[in-house]
């Protein structure tokens, strides 16, 4: 039975839809640097300030397009560092040779870090396996969201998806693509779906893609969810804060610097009557090929005091202004300030640990959030090679042996500081140089790690004529040779 509670939050939830996909839409274009739609909403928010819209027109509108995409790199740091993908254990070479060149004919890399800014940004996002038969290419499409997709999800777990689907353009139309979880299957639709909760079925005509004209979808399920919160409902919500906020800066960047020209031509100007070649309208034109000259000087006989009124000009209080600002963002995020130049000092090794600890605490934390999904990622990939390339199929227990690494983040430190602690630590038995040389490359494995220092001391040996290993203490060649 349907309580009153849930029909309510379905009667708000339909509401709210619209916008919260048009909220999702904004966050995209300016995530993406649209400039045009920028403009568009830059034009909305000073309506709210002028009442003359030709006023608005006349501006040189200025948005400040690096602003979101600058702050989301400054958050995203996970895959600064590309994660090293490895198979433990002794697989099978021909097995470890294909997967290796599906990850590359996707760009695994990429995916993941577009992924990781997108499920910022929106809190949930889904990433959509995809095979192209003409090409013979399996890609990844990610930009699927509250504002680009339908999600309905299990009513016994709403943090899953029971079906999806999202419009496409076919034949200079709009169709849309629904993949049916539950009865496992896969067609399009004329119409925008709609989902029946008492059959359990989309409602609506259904073309299969299948050349039988069949619904039966694939033998895999192509969508992973990155979720980077969990909330009351399946999407969650989306940083939109950052977006009103570039909006303000866009406007106080535009009013600004539109009123110092103004200012500054009309204090050249005034002073005397001028002169010059009328426009169309009247207005005395400008520029080096139409010269504005005094007609009549304030001076003789019959002198007059002429004052120039200026509005005052708040530059520097604007620009200061707009620095508290995202400075307050990036605070909120322990991250500096992505608007101001960071003067580097000579800074004591504590205080760079401190400095770098929000930093690395968020880096675990994303790695936590993240692993999952990679994870399933790659399984997807390799499901849908499997099923369109059967003949260069993937043993999918390959995958029980698959780990992926997620390198630090490059971040400033006192290098000397920090490695005469390692050495310390050796000392005392509680790391060893292996351990380090592994912390440090964690492709090495702890043979290559070995072999990477015991070269490294014959060189040393080699080109000063000396032993490295006798210049070092005794429990540095013991602790290599443990």
């Amino acid at each position: 039975m349907i309580s009153i509670h849930q029909l309510n939050y379905a009667k708000i939830q339909q509401e709210d839809y619209q916008k919260r996909a048009e909220r999702a839409a904004m966050r995209d274009f300016f995530q993406e640097r649209d400039s045009a739609q920028m403009e568009n909403y830059l034009r909305l928010d000073m309506k709210k300030y002028y009442s003359d819209e030709s006023d608005i027109e006349e501006k040189l509108l200025i948005t400040l397009d690096e602003f979101v995409p600058a702050f989301l790199d400054k958050i995203c740091v996970v895959y600064d560092q590309p994660p090293i993908i490895d198979i433990e254990g002794d697989g099978n070479d021909k097995d470890r040779k294909v997967l290796k060149a599906l990850l590359e004919e996707v760009g695994v890399s990429q995916v993941f870090s577009d992924n990781l800014v997108k499920m910022k940004l929106h809190n949930t996002m889904l990433a959509h396996v995809k095979y192209n038969d003409q090409l013979d290419r399996i890609y990844v499409e990610n930009g699927f969201n509250v504002g680009t997709a339908k999600v309905w999800e299990l009513a016994t777990f709403h943090l899953e998806a029971k079906a999806v689907a999202y419009p496409v353009i076919m034949n200079n139309q709009t169709r849309w693509i629904v993949w049916d979880r539950l009865n496992k299957s896969h067609y399009w639709m004329t119409t925008e779906p709609k989902w029946d909760e008492e059959s359990g079925l989309v409602i609506g005509d259904k073309y299969g893609f299948n050349a039988d004209k069949s619904l039966d979808s694939p033998d895999y399920w192509p969508w992973v969810i990155y979720r980077y919160r969990r909330h009351n409902d399946f999407w969650g919500n989306g940083m939109d804060s950052l977006i009103a906020l570039n909006r303000v800066i866009n406007v106080l960047l535009t009013v600004v610097s539109d009123d110092s020209v103004r200012q500054t031509i009309r204090i050249l100007i005034l002073g005397f009557n001028p002169n010059g070649t009328p426009d169309t309208k009247g207005a005395i034109k400008t520029g080096m090929e139409h010269p504005i000259y005094p007609g009549g000087n304030y001076s003789g006989a019959n002198e007059q005091k002429s004052e120039i009124l200026q509005a005052t000009l708040f530059n520097e209080a604007i620009v200061k202004l707009v620095e508290d600002l995202s400075g307050l963002v990036a605070s909120l995020h322990n991250v500096d300030n992505f608007l101001k130049r960071q003067m580097q000092q000579d800074l004591s090794g504590i205080t760079l640990r401190l400095k770098n600890e929000p930093l690395m605490r968020s880096w675990a934390n994303d790695i936590m959030i993240l692993r999952k999904y990679d994870l399933e990622l790659v399984r997807n990939l390799v499901q849908v090679h499997n099923y369109h390339r059967p003949e260069q199929a993937i043993n999918e227990s390959i995958l029980d042996a698959l780990t992926i690494d997620y390198q630090k983040p490059q971040v400033i430190s006192d290098e000397k500081a920090d490695f005469a602690l390692e050495v310390e630590k050796w000392r005392n038995g509680v790391s060893n140089p292996v351990d380090y040389i592994m912390n440090q490359n964690p492709e090495m494995s702890e043979k290559q790690a070995r072999e990477y220092i015991q070269n490294n001391l014959k060189e040393y040996d080699k080109l000063f004529g000396l032993s490295g290993i006798e210049s070092k203490p005794a429990s540095v060649e013991e602790n290599i040779n443990q």
